[in-house]
């Protein structure tokens, strides 16, 4: 099937207020289709459009900035745990609940960095998390 939609030109952005307006797609659509072509794609069979972006590309990217991607930003970090992602444990002592320093990690990771790994625990990945001191 060809594709009837003309390519794009790229216009200067007329305003930088985020949400409220509808973004200036045509420079993402050159940059997109720019890269189809770098990879040896034929343009003239896989494009994305005018068209394609108004409709299905906008509104998705819309759809993640306002919904699932908002919440990962907005997550606040409590911390951090080290477990061993093959046996799934953590270092004796250390409890699943448990929200660790940095530092604390770090010196657990040194040890066996074959091992462990460093987790990054934000707000509500843990029921009643505990905040560990001087562990170690």
């Amino acid at each position: 099937m060809k594709n009837t939609d003309r390519p794009l030109t790229l216009l200067p952005r007329r305003s930088t207020r985020r949400h409220t307006q509808k973004r200036t797609s045509n420079l993402w659509v050159e940059a997109i289709n720019q890269t189809l072509s770098d990879r040896g794609h034929d343009g003239r069979l896989i494009s994305i459009t005018t068209s394609l972006w108004d409709r299905h590309l906008e509104p998705l990217i819309a759809a993640l900035e306002e919904g699932a991607l908002a919440k990962l930003h907005k997550r606040k970090r409590l911390g951090y745990q080290v477990v061993d992602p093959t046996a799934g444990e953590m270092p004796d002592g250390w409890v699943s609940f448990g929200i660790y320093s940095l530092a604390d990690c770090r010196r657990v990771i040194n040890e066996d960095k074959d091992r462990w790994q460093l987790v990054t625990i934000f707000e509500g990945d843990i029921e009643e998390p505990t905040f560990m001191k001087g562990i170690r």
